[in-house]
Parts: structure tokens; C-alpha cells; sequence
């Protein structure tokens, strides 16, 4: 079982990486969400009365709610029959008042939905800013400069359509959401790539691109801070750079750190490091993100199959339907 685990993080790991924000500000809004079955006119006005709405919280899924009277929300004479496990789809609204002082409305704000299964439209304050078709993937409305000091309203609409889909998926706004508030001067969150060219037991390279956003008014005089860290919390390498950027502006860069004597990631040993990015205007950190990561190869061909640093990693099958997987695997 411990190896099972360690190869569905090892798949993970291969695939992606993933940054979450360190310095910057990252709001969990899974509560305070109100809920209405069925179409709603008017329901994306910040004036709508939505105080008969139901309470719930995200995730969440409509379809497997019980019925009024409540019965089991099952239908053996759903339109998509046991594709969806005899559960309906239909349209679903959903709002949620938001208080922010003048200081975080001032600021970069970034309203994250990690899926809405289906068809969503996402408004704030009476404004429609997004609409997402595909009901998987995760996706961000970008709320600098539409919201205000005080009371904010945002409002979904959700369009379940059946038949949609192979096996049963949902309805409604079924993963986190999360709030960014960001300095004006920042690291771009979806910039961060780490990569791993070279992973061997007496030398690492960590290879970063990543991004910076000015979206003040006026240009910024900026030092930049890559910093790596060991599990145990010390520095194994760092570089440092200034740069000037303008108003408006993005600018990308790309830096290589070295590792002496690197602890390898694995299946069996999956050591990790952290990456620190650090934003810095006049001396003072404005934004700083973290990013987990292990060094190690990884490769495939006809005839080793797969590799993990030059060791054979052999896989019995795998299968990734929505958000369930199942993996297994050999000794290699």
C-alpha cells in the first residue's frame, strides 16, 4: 500500500507542479455560499433578494441533494439514464456576499474556481466577467478594479445540460474556490515552471521560468530572490537580481540554481525542496510564493520502459476518469 501511494505521488509529481502563494493573501471562500435550484431571474443583481436561498457549502453538488419531500434524488427516467447514475442536471444559482476593506480593494484580486460543472457564468456586482463551458477544469476571474470597499455581491449560474457526459459528474460549483489578493507588483501565479535537467547523487540543476506583473501606475525598481530550500528548512542555494520593470508591464525571466550533493526525489524516497520567490520594491518583500518540487528524471522509450533516475519504474495500469484514479505497480 505505501508504494501505491508513493507512485500515484510519483505521477503527480511527473506530471505538474503546483505554486501556492506564501506572501501574498489566499482566501478559502468554501463558506457563506446561498443556493437556488433552477432558473432565477434577475439572481446576477447585487440588489436580488436572496434571502429564501438555501446555505451551503462548496464543494458542492446539487444532483445528489434529496428531494423536497425527502426521497432519494434518483430518476430511473433521467434524460442520460445510468450515465449519470439516474441523477438530473439541470440549472443552478448560486451568490455570495463579499466585505473587503479599501486597502484589499485596492489591491490585485483574483477569485479562483478550481471547476463548475457546467456551462458556468460568473458575475461581481451586477457585471458578467467569465463564462467557463467546460465543467473540469479550473479557471480565474480577474476581480482587480471591479470590486469596492465594503459589500460585494458575486453570482454563478450553472447550466447542467443532459445528456453531458460518460459517467456521472456533478452539478454546480464542485471543487475550492479561493481569493488572491496580491500586491499591484507581483509574481504572475500561473508563471511558475520548474524543471530538472540535471539529477544526478553529486549535482542538481533547477532550472525556473516564471514571470513578474507591475500593475501600478508607475514604474518599479525590483529585486528578485530565487531561494531553495531543503526539507529541514535550509538555504542549498540562492541568486539574486534588480531589474527595472514598467508600469503595465509583464516580464519574464529564467534562472538556474545548483545543488551540490542533491537528495533525489523517488517513488521510494521522495525527498522534496522548496523553491522561494521573493518580489522586493525598496527593500521590502511586496510578494513571495512557494513552490514544492522534487529533482529527480524521469524517461520513457520502447525498451526500458519507464525510468525514474535510471531505475525501472513498472506500472500494472492506470485509470483517470474525473477525479478518481487508480493506479498499480510492480517492484522495479
Amino acid at each position: 500500500m505505501l508504494r501505491l501511494l508513493r507512485l500515484v505521488g510519483a505521477v503527480f509529481a511527473i506530471l505538474s507542479f503546483s505554486a501556492t502563494a506564501a506572501w501574498a493573501e489566499s482566501r478559502s471562500l468554501s463558506q457563506g455560499w446561498l443556493f437556488h435550484a433552477g432558473e432565477n431571474q434577475g439572481a446576477e443583481n447585487p440588489s436580488f433578494d436572496d434571502r429564501g436561498w438555501g446555505r451551503v457549502v462548496v464543494p458542492h453538488d446539487w444532483s445528489i441533494a434529496d428531494k423536497p419531500d425527502g426521497s432519494p434524488p434518483f430518476d430511473p427516467k433521467a434524460i442520460a439514464g445510468q450515465d449519470s447514475g439516474y441523477l438530473p442536471g439541470g440549472t443552478g444559482w448560486y451568490r455570495r456576499h463579499l466585505n473587503l476593506t479599501a486597502q484589499e480593494a485596492a489591491r490585485v484580486v483574483r477569485l479562483n474556481f478550481e471547476a463548475i460543472y457546467m456551462d458556468a457564468e460568473v458575475w461581481v456586482n451586477g457585471e458578467r466577467l467569465a463564462r467557463q463551458a467546460y465543467g473540469y477544469t479550473a479557471f480565474t476571474v480577474d476581480l482587480t478594479g471591479k470590486v469596492r470597499a465594503g459589500g460585494n455581491v458575486i453570482a454563478v449560474r450553472a447550466n447542467h445540460a443532459d445528456p453531458s457526459s460518460r459517467w456521472y459528474a456533478g452539478s454546480g460549483i464542485i471543487r475550492p474556490v479561493t481569493l488572491e489578493i496580491l500586491d499591484r507588483v507581483h509574481v504572475d501565479p500561473d508563471s511558475i515552471f520548474i524543471t530538472t535537467p540535471v539529477a544526478t547523487d553529486a549535482r542538481g540543476v533547477v532550472s525556473v521560468k516564471s514571470a513578474v506583473r507591475n500593475r501600478s501606475a508607475d514604474a518599479r525598481t525590483i529585486e528578485l530572490v530565487w531561494r531553495i530550500m531543503s526539507a529541514q528548512g535550509a538555504i542549498v542555494a540562492e541568486v539574486r537580481e534588480s531589474r527595472s520593470i514598467a508600469p503595465g508591464a509583464r516580464m519574464e525571466s529564467a534562472r538556474s540554481l545548483e545543488l551540490s550533493r542533491p537528495r533525489l526525489w523517488s517513488p521510494d524516497t521522495p525527498n522534496l525542496y522548496t523553491l522561494v520567490q521573493e518580489v522586493r520594491v525598496g527593500g521590502v518583500t511586496v510578494d513571495a510564493r512557494r513552490t514544492r518540487f522534487g529533482l529527480r528524471t524521469v524517461t520513457f522509450d520502447a525498451r526500458h520502459g519507464m525510468r525514474v533516475n535510471g531505475n525501472p519504474v513498472k506500472m500494472r495500469g492506470g485509470n483517470f476518469h474525473h477525479d478518481n484514479y487508480m493506479i498499480g505497480a510492480a517492484g522495479g
